[in-house]
Order: C-alpha cells, then sequence, then structure tokens
C-alpha cells in the first residue's frame, strides 16, 4: 500500500491529542492499569526535586490520580517493576516479554555487576526463607560486633542482580525502597509465562513503539531494545500487509509508521497546557523529539552547574499547538510552597491565545498536586 502523505504539522497535533486524553478516575477498571496497557509503560526514577517521573507521567494521563493509585495497582497485581528501555512499571500482561532480557541478565553482568554463585544463592534462600525483604534488611546492626550479618553492599547489589534475572520480582516499595521477593509471591495465577519467540518479540517492541509514541520508525522502533530486533524489520512488513500496521510520508522526511486508529485521533476537552516529566514517553527519545518537534532537550541535572543553560531539572512544557519551553522548579514540601527557579519560553508562546492563563492554571494543579500549594517565583525567573 503506498505510504500515506501527511504534514508535520499534522503529525504533531495528532501525537499531541493523543497525549493531550487523559483516562477518567472513575473508569471502570484500574485506571493506572488502563493507562500502562495504553501507552506501553511508565519509566521509573529517583530523583524527587518534585515527584518522581512515574507519578509525574501518571498524573498527566489520569484525572484526579493519586500516588496511591499506583501503590494499589501494584498490590492487586495489575502492574508490575522491571525493565523496558529503563526501569519502568509496566501491565502484567506483558511479563512474559520481559523473559528475553531476564535470562540474558543470567548469562551476562548487569552494568559490570558479577557477584559469586554463593553471595547469589544465600541472598535469594533468605528471602525464600524469610518472606519479601528490603536492602536494608541486609545491613549490619551497629552493635551486632560481626557475626552472621550481612555485609550490605554487595548484598545490595546482589538483590539487583536477582532482580534483573527475574529470580527475584519486585513486591512493591516502601518509602521507595524495593520490596523484593520470589516470583511467585508477585506474580498473579495463570499467568503466561512462556518464553516468546522472536516473532512474538518483535511485535511487543513495535507495539510498545506505538503506544508510547504514536508514530515511529525503524531507528527509533530498535533503538532502546536488545532483546528480539532482528525479526522487527521483517515484523514490520507483515503488519504493514496485514493492515494492523500503516505507512506515513511525513513532509518527504521517510518513511514512518503507525496504527491506523492513530490518524483518526481528535482533540479532546482535557486542559491545554501540560508540564512534563523528563522521562515521560513523551520526550524520552531524544532523536524521536528531535525530528518530529525540533526539540534538542537535553536534562542539565548530570551537567556541572556552570555549564547548565537552562536548570538543574527542566520540565518541558507543550501546548496543543505544540513545543512552548522548559520550566525549572523545586517542591519545598515542608514549606508548602511550589518554587519557580526559571522559565524559558519560545518565541510568541505567550501571544497563544490564552497561553498565561493556561500556564497560571496548570502551575496552580501541578504544585498542588505536590501539596504545595503556594507557587513563589524567583527574582528574575520569568526568562521569555
Amino acid at each position: 500500500m503506498k505510504p500515506v502523505s501527511v504534514s508535520l504539522a499534522e503529525v504533531r497535533t495528532l501525537i499531541l491529542n493523543r497525549f493531550f486524553e487523559k483516562i477518567s478516575a472513575r473508569h471502570p477498571s484500574d485506571p493506572v492499569a488502563e493507562a500502562l496497557d495504553r501507552w506501553g509503560y511508565i519509566q521509573i526514577d529517583t530523583i524527587s526535586r518534585i515527584t518522581r517521573a512515574h507519578h509525574h507521567a501518571l498524573y498527566n494521563r489520569i484525572e484526579g490520580y493519586s500516588p496511591v493509585q499506583l501503590d494499589d495497582s501494584v498490590e492487586q497485581r495489575e502492574v508490575f517493576e522491571y525493565w523496558s528501555h529503563a526501569a519502568a512499571y509496566l501491565p502484567m500482561n506483558r511479563f512474559r516479554y520481559c523473559l528475553p532480557r531476564m535470562e540474558r541478565m543470567r548469562r551476562e553482568a548487569f552494568f559490570g555487576m558479577k557477584l559469586d554463585a554463593k553471595l547469589l544463592k544465600d541472598v535469594h534462600d533468605r528471602i525464600r526463607d524469610e518472606g519479601p525483604l528490603m536492602s536494608r534488611d541486609f545491613k549490619r546492626p551497629a552493635d551486632s560486633g560481626g557475626g552472621q550479618w550481612w555485609d550490605w553492599k554487595p548484598a545490595k547489589m546482589a538483590l539487583e542482580i536477582l532482580f534483573q534475572q527475574g529470580r527475584l520480582l519486585v513486591a512493591g516499595r516502601r518509602n521507595f525502597q524495593k520490596l523484593y521477593a520470589l516470583p511467585e509471591d508477585v506474580l498473579p495465577e495463570g499467568i503466561d509465562t512462556s518464553l516468546p519467540d522472536e516473532r512474538e518479540m518483535a511485535s511487543h517492541i513495535i507495539d510498545l513503539s506505538m503506544k508510547s509514541q504514536g508514530i515511529s520508525r525503524w531507528p527509533h522502533i530498535k533503538s532502546q531494545h536488545k532483546d528480539g530486533v532482528s525479526y522487527i524489520p521483517r515484523r514490520i512488513e507483515e503488519e504493514l500487509e496485514d493492515g494492523s500496521l500503516i505507512s506515513l510520508d511525513v513532509d518527504d522526511s521517510g518513511i514512518w509508521y503507525c496504527r491506523p486508529s492513530f490518524l483518526e485521533g481528535k482533540p479532546g476537552e482535557s486542559e491545554s497546557l501540560r508540564i512534563v516529566s523528563p522521562f515521560d514517553s513523551l520526550v524520552i527519545n531524544r532523536p524521536w523529539l528531535a525530528e518530529l518537534f525540533g526539540v534538542n532537550y537535553q536534562i542539565e541535572c548530570y551537567v556541572p552547574a556552570p555549564k547548565r543553560r537552562y536548570g538543574y531539572f527542566t520540565l518541558p512544557i507543550f501546548t496543543r499547538e505544540g513545543f512552548a519551553g522548559l520550566l525549572d522548579a523545586k517542591a519545598e514540601r515542608v514549606e508548602g510552597r511550589f518554587r519557580i527557579i526559571s522559565l524559558h519560553l519560545v518565541p510568541g508562546a505567550w501571544n497563544v491565545p490564552a497561553f498565561d492563563d493556561a500556564l497560571e492554571s496548570e502551575l496552580q494543579r501541578f504544585a498542588d498536586f505536590h501539596k504545595c500549594p503556594e507557587i513563589v517565583w524567583d527574582e528574575g525567573s520569568r526568562k521569555l
């Protein structure tokens, strides 16, 4: 079938219409599980300058979202924690697609972490005997005087390696600390644990890309995966043939792919401005973001302070018209203040109808979500 010709402006609108669509808090099933099923995954990150990345992403996708909803979904075994292109929450019905990576992690060292088999067995056996444990449960008390307590750092690494190997899973978190458990204590009864073949893995990766970003192509589809990528080109052709994928020619920039439903997206009635997490699927694939939105965005918390251009933890701002700027903010929870450190807007952003009102409304909603109702602006923070 001949590729459908669309403009870059049309594609941006369709992507943002889809992104701005929110799930009702009164959804008949679990709204968090629905969000993960609809968008594929939610990335986890540890930085807590504002709310953590996974809560931020769900805030943007579920009306009236509260962090307890994610905890409930994990407890109900509707979602689980593992690795997509990075640490992520995934819908439980996708568990089997993690098995190839788990098998590979049993053969390889994870980020250079390789421990002796005895330590791995001892840590695993302790959880088997005692039940779910956190890494702090392996610390030696100050007054223990040595003895049978664990050397904490190797034990902590062992827990992570066992998790990556699938020999332990995460049953939940307490104060953001992982609670490790045996797989049979985490997986629901009857879940499919058969190892997917290459064709099934390719289907999964393509589907994950379509769900998380709406439109993609070969370099972006394969870029964040190692397992099952070799079959992707063939599977793309198969899905084009059966109609589950369609090809797009975006302003003569090359061939992209999407689901037929992507072209049917229409604007919803939710807010017209969103403050986005740096780890949201909308922006996490930086080359994809640059190609489709012309945004060369870099999070600067890993950049030395003197070299930062926009701030420590800048948050992209999008309206339904496109990228609008970057916001550097901090939730000062004890004081109940949401602090605006800097705001950099693209030229003309203020000229978009009702932009100022939309920004003010979203800032207040976002601050309230952090339980920081007072918004304070640093001197000189508005940089237009």
